[in-house]
């Protein structure tokens, strides 16, 4: 255990980005931490709406009690709706109530735990448990979050955080789902071996790693068809409510470049001293080739900043082929030496001349070493600029520069050790297009209001507009997606049908709820911390936190100071080793059978079948002797269940073994 918790401190020490699944942190021994020693995934995918469900296991192997912590490295983009336990034969819920998500523990002696606070990032799922973890004794966390995947020209990534665990072999299955209204054109796992199975509109896909190591995040990719582009909507109705729904509009990036809008671009690009080397090499050669490809239409101007801030012309710049080039010669001699002057540089950016009929956009080249304050950039962002960043280096903070690019109306792409001339052409061919400014949506039916964002973003070619509405009226009805192209405005007219059914697309009101909050935080952002306005914005993000059931920065989940007694196996001595299921994943029948050896005495085996929430599916009593059973997926009336996991749990002379298994049909 010591040489794990050392290997952790060498490589916390040297690498200010970590992310792995959750981890426990001792709170009061400095340094010390637990990990999972088993993790089942499921994670189910409506269009780009992803719901992840992770169940994981822990055991106290230091000899002691401890107190705990439990963090989860979120996205900045995701959103805890649900988080239970189970701990000595007792389940607990965790409730939301209206104070401040509890912050990372401190080391003994008060010092802020810097190592913990970098391996679960800026953005990370803190719990701290009231009650101790007895020496040698089971932890099992059930975590449920929600996020809005992103999509680039048709291609969305999923990504479940695993990279760089801290033990060679972890017991580990997932599992993958996907309905579309768009054709699945393909699905593939960039970082595991899984088959899926696929129809034009639907994938399945499941890993088990059992008896071998994983190493780095689970990370899946599916492209949706181009020749399918419009307007998507996913609605729902709860009883007795207004309807809530999600629209996905997307107009044809087949554009002719006379509809392209004129665009300011201002390049920021980082000459300190942390991007000496390689690093300046890639910023050097990220920018040459966003300048070598402006439209003629475009202005430009170039910030380099260390210490200093310094400007290739004191505005945006016509791009001449003489100013061009000019600007190509400037980049070619920066040097890499001095501070980070990091935050003046985007302020200095923000404030240039930029009319409304231009696309105002920075693209920034830097490695995020170094403070920036959110809510000043934001604060200063007054002429709807949208930061695009180019993170440089293996080393790069993710989490500022993710946070930056979002608050911003903007993207993130980090370059790493990839091909620079590939990814830099990718990312900035999808970001020097746009096609609609100031776009508005209105609707023919439905009686729509509250949507979300206030102030919907520019659209660029290939790029999405996203929007949370609520709906009083269910049935069928027109969006009309109108904006200017800088010259006169363009229209796009789509059917979109607003549903009465209650019973699908049940996350939409926590998808609502969670964009309403992170338009009021923007909204806090301007105005006076403790001030009237203010204070009623925070008691509505606390309302709507608890009404909805969603983590906010005001709002977090507590014990709930009540206990609920669970199947005796939680509490009982579990083993995996002994219990063997076959075939796993399975599509109609799945044997279990257990070791002879282990059943020394004449009491019958008892199987007990959950799901992945810990849910009781079915419970079964074997005759004496007996050293198998067959299930065929059905709970205990008969009724087939859906694909998932599950995990099956064989209570053999008072000792209970289990199993997780796949069902896929």
């Amino acid at each position: 255990m010591q040489r794990i918790l050392l290997a952790l401190v060498l490589v916390l020490c040297s690498s200010p980005m970590l992310y792995a699944d959750a981890v426990l942190k001792d709170r009061e021994v400095s340094m010390s931490y637990l990990f999972p020693i088993s993790v089942s995934v499921r994670t189910e995918v409506a269009g780009q709406v992803a719901v992840t469900t992770t169940r994981q296991t822990f055991r106290n192997t230091t000899g002691r009690p401890v107190k705990i912590q439990y963090g989860f490295p979120l996205g900045i983009s995701a959103a805890v709706t649900e988080f239970s336990w189970y701990q000595h034969g007792i389940q607990k819920t965790a409730k939301l109530s209206g104070k401040p998500q509890d912050s990372v523990s401190g080391t003994p002696g008060g010092v802020s735990d810097a190592a913990f606070q970098k391996f679960l990032g800026k953005s990370p799922f803190v719990f701290t448990f009231v009650d101790s973890l007895a020496a040698d004794s089971t932890l099992v966390v059930d975590l449920t979050y929600m996020e809005l995947l992103q999509y680039t020209q048709g291609k969305v990534v999923y990504s479940y955080p695993l990279e760089r665990f801290m033990q060679e072999q972890f017991a580990f299955d997932f599992q993958f789902s996907l309905t579309s209204g768009r054709k699945v054109e393909s699905i593939e796992a960039l970082s595991h071996s899984i088959a899926f199975t696929t129809t034009d509109h639907s994938a399945e896909g499941s890993y088990i790693g059992d008896t071998e190591p994983v190493s780095g995040n689970m990370v899946i990719r599916y492209r949706l068809s181009q020749q399918d582009l419009g307007a998507f909507m996913l609605s729902t109705k709860p009883h007795g409510d207004d309807g809530y729904f999600i629209m996905l509009a997307e107009p044809d990036p087949n554009t002719s470049q006379d509809k392209v809008l004129q665009k300011i671009f201002t390049f920021i690009i980082d000459i300190s001293g942390s991007m000496a080397g390689t690093k300046m090499e890639q910023a050097r050669e990220a920018a040459l080739y966003c300048i070598d490809h402006l439209n003629p239409r475009d202005k430009f101007n170039i910030i380099a900043f260390s210490s200093l801030i310094r400007k290739f012309a004191p505005q945006p710049v016509d791009a001449t082929p003489g100013n061009v080039e000019n600007g190509l010669e400037y980049i070619r001699n920066l040097t890499a030496s001095g501070g980070t002057n990091l935050q003046d540089a985007v302020l200095q950016g923000l404030l240039q001349d930029m009319t409304d009929t231009t696309s105002n956009v920075i693209v920034f080249l830097t490695d995020g070493q170094a403070a920036l304050d959110q809510q000043t950039v934001v604060n200063a962002n007054t002429k709807n600029v949208r930061i695009f960043v180019f993170g440089i280096g293996a080393d790069v903070d993710q989490n500022l520069l993710q946070q930056l690019a979002a608050n911003n109306n903007g993207l993130s792409e980090f370059l790493g050790t990839n091909n620079v001339e590939a990814s830099i052409g990718s990312f900035y061919n999808k970001i020097r297009n746009p096609l609609l400014l100031s776009p508005t949506v209105s609707f023919s039916a439905g009686e729509v209001y509250e949507t979300y964002p206030l102030k919907l973003p520019d659209i660029y070619v290939g790029e999405q507009l996203v929007m949370l509405g609520r709906y009083k009226q269910p049935g069928l009805a027109k969006a009309v997606l109108a904006g200017s192209n800088g010259d006169h405005i363009l229209e796009y007219t789509y059917d979109v049908e607003f549903t009465g059914d209650s019973l699908i697309n049940v996350f939409l009101p926590k998808m609502w709820a969670k964009q309403k909050i992170d338009a009021l935080l923007i909204l806090m952002s301007g105005t006076t911390e403790g001030s009237n306005q203010w204070k009623e914005w925070k008691a509505e993000i606390i309302r709507l936190s608890l009404l909805y059931g969603i983590v906010s920065p005001f709002s977090s989940f507590t014990d709930p100071g009540q206990t609920t007694p669970v199947a005796e196996f939680e509490d009982a001595d579990v083993q995996q080793s002994v219990v063997q299921c076959y075939p796993n994943p399975f599509a109609e029948h799945i044997r279990l059978t257990f070791d002879a050896s282990v059943h020394k005495g004449k009491e019958p085996a008892i199987v007990v079948i959950r799901d992945i929430t810990g849910r009781e599916i079915r419970t079964i009593r074997l005759l004496p002797g007996a050293l198998s059973f067959v299930w065929d997926g059905s709970d205990e009336y008969g009724n087939p269940m859906p694909n998932g996991v599950y995990v099956i749990a064989v209570r053999i002379d008072g000792v209970y073994h289990s199993q997780n298994v796949v069902l896929m049909r």
